[in-house]
């Protein structure tokens, strides 16, 4: 056998058995021949036939491979009994490079091009959705565990935001039941913590509020326009004002103390008929604010009525002077019996000598008016004139029972009172006018009872 026809038939046989082609025992198909295959000189015909498997009754045949081994060309050497090969083949109706499984698809497991992952599941809230895509914020799908919600949009302003993440107060967007939201925590800033604009009566202190107590009530310490209630502001304070007519007038029925005017405030109320208001009794005003003076019925110790009717009777048992008709038994610049302060103190300015010495030395009312007490009369700081000399000087031109020149009003406190009355006795002569007003004004008996 030419050495290169051997080689060739074991080569075909290789190839017959590993295709599982059996050249002996089978039906003979039906040759076609096929293309003529010149290898390194030997000459190889390939016959194709279409038969059928042996096992069945269909004429159509499988195709066989024929192979006429010619004699190598340039030689003598010929091929004994090997010039054919007859192989009847099982057939297959599928090409044997295409594979038989279901076609691709999202949802298989198995990561196809155009994919980005296949986790064969269709749960939209995993990594991998359900479209084979990779789970993302924004893709409308809420991932578990990494994302509060998904709305599939980029606004903020809704219940959910950009970011996955469900919309609160303090995120730095408006949201949905929000007036504002600045993303701080800032209560005293244009937006609340509750992402509320800020506003009077919301109970936070904003800037240029004075305070912010959350109500209405404009009779508490804060106003309804959060401003703190002072007097002067129109609005009455609980149990602070009693009235709040918001002018600076004190003369009308609300002081600028915001007071209901009185007798006493200080402040002289026309339309309380006051004329006067010292705030207290003095000399000058009576304690219900009308001007002091004998006969108005209202006791004024300070002015040095002892006593007062209201009337102009003078034989009564209050005098004309707001004296009782109790005596004063002798002047003050006299020794002798003790002394009535009450009668001896007349109405008006530095006319109470007899009340301050009696103060001073209680003896000289209870016991006797004696030299000591004369000399305390004389003393300016305790018996003061209000004139000049500032003393009582107890030295009188004549004696002031009789008629005679002008006495000098600081000789005796007696004579200074009647000139209060009648000046003409002290700057042109001392008459008998003057004389009776002893008994009328002073109170005093008649000589030698006075000085």
């Amino acid at each position: 056998m030419n050495s290169g026809a051997g080689w060739w038939f074991i080569v075909q046989a290789i190839f017959i058995s590993a295709c599982g082609l059996d050249t002996f025992g089978l039906d003979q198909p039906t040759t076609a021949v096929g293309p003529t295959i010149t290898t390194a000189g030997l000459t190889t015909t390939v016959d194709q036939t279409s038969t059928t498997n042996p096992t069945t009754s269909d004429t159509t045949k499988a195709p066989t491979n024929t192979t006429d081994v010619a004699t190598e060309t340039g030689t003598d050497a010929t091929m004994t009994g090997a010039t054919s090969s007859t192989t009847e083949v099982a057939s297959s109706t599928t090409d044997p490079g295409t594979s038989t499984g279901p076609a691709p698809a999202c949802g298989d497991g198995v990561m196809d091009a155009g994919e980005e992952c296949d986790d064969g599941n269709q749960d939209d809230t995993d990594l991998c959705t359900s479209a084979c895509k990779n789970a993302v914020c924004g893709d409308g799908f809420a991932q578990a565990g990494t994302e509060e919600c998904d709305d599939d949009n980029q606004d903020d302003t809704d219940a959910c935001t950009s970011a996955c993440k469900n919309a609160t107060c303090g995120d730095g967007f408006v949201g949905p039941g929000e007036a504002c939201d600045d993303g701080n925590q800032v209560n005293v800033d244009a937006c609340g913590n509750e992402c509320a604009a800020v506003s009077c009566g919301d109970s936070i202190v904003q800037p240029g509020e004075e305070c912010d107590d959350g109500n209405p009530d404009n009779t508490d310490t804060c106003l309804s326009t959060c401003k703190k209630a002072i007097c002067g502001d129109t609005t009455v304070q609980a149990m602070v004002e009693a009235c709040d007519d918001g002018n600076a007038v004190e003369t009308d029925m609300c002081t600028t103390l915001c007071q209901l005017p009185k007798c006493g405030d200080g402040f002289i109320q026309i339309s309380n008929k006051e004329t006067c208001d010292d705030k207290v009794e003095t000399k000058a005003c009576d304690a219900d604010c009308t001007a002091a003076t004998c006969g108005d019925n209202v006791l004024n110790k300070t002015a040095g009525e002892v006593c007062d009717d209201g009337n102009l009777v003078d034989n009564d048992a209050c005098t004309n002077l707001c004296n009782t008709n109790l005596q004063c038994a002798h002047s003050l610049c006299l020794s002798g019996v003790k002394l009535n302060a009450a009668a001896c103190t007349y109405p008006g300015v530095n006319n109470d000598c007899a009340t301050k010495v009696c103060a001073y030395d209680s003896f000289c009312c209870n016991n006797g008016w004696d030299s000591k007490c004369v000399e305390e009369a004389q003393i300016s700081n305790l018996c003061p004139t209000g004139l000049n000399p500032t003393n009582f000087t107890c030295t009188c031109a004549h004696s002031y029972c009789a008629a005679g020149v002008a006495l000098a009003a600081t000789c005796d406190p007696c004579v200074k009172k009647i000139c209060e009355v009648d000046p003409l006795c002290c700057s042109n002569t001392w008459d008998a006018g003057c004389v009776s007003k002893t008994v009328t004004v002073c109170k005093m008996p008649a000589a030698p009872n006075c000085k």
